[in-house]
């Protein structure tokens, strides 16, 4: 299932990123803290959900 979204729900996010301080800083389109990590995520999902890719680039701002 392809979920969709919206530029404001993306804004949105993109903005509470900036407010914790994960902010876009070296041009690789990475957002990265304060110390110059690069931010990153682990999805996890329950049992039995079955194989499959998951489309999630969109949603991280």
């Amino acid at each position: 299932m392809l979920l969709q979204h919206s530029d404001f729900l993306l804004n949105a996010c993109a903005g509470s990123f900036d407010a914790v301080g994960y902010r876009r800083t070296n041009g690789d389109g990475i957002r990265e803290d304060k110390e110059g990590n690069s931010l990153q995520l682990q999805l996890i999902t329950v049992a039995g959900a079955g194989v499959g890719e998951i489309e999630v680039a969109p949603f991280v701002v």
